[in-house]
């Protein structure tokens, strides 16, 4: 019968190694795979696929730790908050201008981001600039379908 020898140090992890980063590592050479390619209508507004990108890599920087990659509100990052995140896919808002159970406008959406909601676990998100920011507002009309049937007031 015949055993193997024990492989030295580093040479045993090598194989672990290559299997976790082909799990991790992206696929080909430069930026993910695009998740938008046509443009939307969102909130009554043509939305262009590249502003939904910008939008998309922004929230998975700043938004997703709370709000989860699904808009839930249950990304890791809630499980300390004694509120909950919003849940993007109900399209249900409490900070609108407009009357209760509406959708809220680009400005609404974007006060709260720059301001955050002092007394809850929503910070203030000032320091992105303009690009992203409306980006991020697009962006998180795409986890609620009311966004594409009714056009905020």
């Amino acid at each position: 019968m015949r055993t193997r020898a024990p492989l030295p140090g580093l040479a045993r992890l090598l194989p672990i190694s290559v299997i976790v980063v082909g799990l991790v590592a992206p696929t080909g050479c430069g930026d993910a795979p695009r998740r938008f390619t046509e443009p939307m209508v969102l909130g009554g507004q043509r939305v262009p696929p590249e502003v939904l990108e910008r939008g998309a890599r922004a929230y998975s920087l700043y938004c997703v730790s709370c709000h989860g990659v699904d808009g839930s509100g249950r990304g890791n990052g809630s499980r300390s908050l004694d509120n909950p995140p919003r849940d993007f896919r109900e399209g249900v808002f409490v900070h609108v201008s407009g009357p209760p159970g509406s959708l809220p406008s680009d400005a609404d959406l974007g006060a709260t981001i720059l301001n955050g909601l002092p007394g809850t676990g929503m910070p203030a998100w000032n320091g992105l600039d303009p690009e992203e920011l409306h980006g991020v507002i697009q962006y998180l009309k795409t986890f609620s379908p009311r966004w594409q049937e009714v056009p905020p007031a």
